[in-house]
């Protein structure tokens, strides 16, 4: 034992002495590999490739493999009005072929921008703080870049703030996101979370919408949002498990889904064709995507399910239809039901119509949630999807099996 430990000392003293002998070389003026001046130009030369100019006031090197850029300007070619940003760091750059981009950390501190909408007004927008770990951009002229880099990705952004003429209409306190690659990268899961989201009702520029919204009583929407999900790349299966947008004082919509027929195999074949189209010129490059649409025409929905939980928009509407056309409730929800049940001659097979004339009359009888959910008895294309919600609205409801459901689980 006791020699055990004495081959152990060994080990640790050697190991020692090496440290001191790297960090004497340093401190005899040997300098450290990491160049933070190249990589600062070769990230002003991907910025040029991808049409902005990048410039900065300021750079230090931080720790041993990053640096941190000050008074930050990027402004997009052709374009008057630059993003500033007081303070850009970068830790463990990696470099890539082509133009593509990948960090260890990336980040930014005091991003705004100001300009001019389209009536002229001006419009600043403006970001707190913006963080990411393990962050990856592509070349998407490079078919062999990895498809993932990083195995735990995740950014977060605080307080986003968009204002026009100086008055807040937009605000975002949190959003932010976190990502699992599996090892042998056949699946991704993971999802993110906004919070306090804030409009302003009154800089909403649809004059109708506006109106409606101010006869509701919303001055201001206030909302918050959770996304959770995963890919399952070798079955060609993405999975939105939950979306959640809820809404202060009316209610939450929740929707999820499954899609098949968008595997690995069928990214690479989308990656060469984007690849193709990224190398024309940009005004042939519309017409090359119809190539990349005919990939996409297969990818089919498997279930979905779309769900209101309401607490007070319903009955809101509802007092309000009763101001406006001097009906009581209990006439608004029978001419509603009778207007459902009629339409399935052009919308609806009679089944269906009927069905869901009772779930909304129920509903708005005692407004507490209402669903639509399908199971086809197997996946149906998105694109044919697309085609008989504009042609045959009822042959697509029976092809997905839909149902409608009032006030279950209450």
């Amino acid at each position: 034992m006791r020699g055990h430990q004495l081959d152990v000392r060994h080990r640790w003293l050697a190991l020692a002495a090496a440290v001191i002998v790297a960090g004497c070389s340093q401190q005899e003026g040997e300098s450290p590999s990491f160049d933070a001046q190249a990589w600062v130009t070769h990230y002003q030369r991907i910025a040029a490739n991808r049409g902005f100019d990048l410039t900065y006031g300021e750079l230090e090197a931080v720790h041993q493999t990053g640096f941190v850029l000050r008074d930050v300007s990027v402004i997009r070619h052709g374009v008057e009005e630059p993003i500033k940003i007081k303070s850009l760091t970068i830790e463990d750059p990696v470099e890539l072929d082509g133009d593509g981009l990948a960090a260890q950390a990336v980040e930014v501190e005091g991003l705004s921008w100001v300009g001019r909408d389209r009536r002229r007004r001006e419009t600043t927008a403006t970001v707190a703080s913006f963080t990411a770990h393990g962050l990856y951009l592509p070349d998407q002229a490079d078919v062999n870049a990895p498809l993932f880099l990083y195995n735990d990705p995740q950014f977060a952004l605080d307080d986003l703030r968009i204002t026009v003429d100086g008055e807040a209409v937009i605000s975002v306190a949190e959003f932010d996101g976190a990502f699992r690659v599996s090892e042998d990268e056949t699946r991704v899961a993971g999802g993110g979370s906004m919070g306090g989201l804030e409009i302003d009702t009154a800089a909403i520029e649809d004059g109708r919408l506006r109106r409606q919204l101010a006869d509701l009583g919303y001055e201001r929407l206030s909302l918050d949002a959770e996304l959770a999900g995963s890919w399952d790349l070798q079955a060609g299966r993405i999975e939105l498990d939950r979306y959640e947008l809820a809404m202060t004082d009316a209610g939450a919509l929740t929707l999820t889904f499954a899609l098949t027929g968008y595997g690995r195999d069928k990214i690479d074949r989308l990656r060469t064709i984007n690849a193709r189209i990224a190398a024309l010129p940009a005004d042939e490059r519309v017409a090359a995507t119809d190539e990349a649409n005919a990939e996409l025409a297969d990818i089919a929905l498997e279930r979905f399910s779309l769900s209101w939980r309401d607490e007070s928009l319903a009955n809101r509407i509802l007092d309000l239809q009763t101001r406006a056309s001097g009906l009581s409730r209990e006439q608004l929800v029978a001419i509603a039901r009778q207007l459902i049940g009629s339409s399935h001659s052009k919308l609806l097979s009679a089944d269906l119509s009927k069905a869901m004339a009772a779930a909304v009359g129920e509903f708005l009888t005692d407004p507490k949630s209402i669903t639509v959910s399908g199971i086809p008895d197997e996946p149906v294309p998105v694109s044919e999807i697309a085609e008989l919600a504009l042609a045959l609205p009822a042959l697509l409801f029976g092809k997905l099996n839909v149902t409608v459901r009032a006030n279950e689980n209450q």
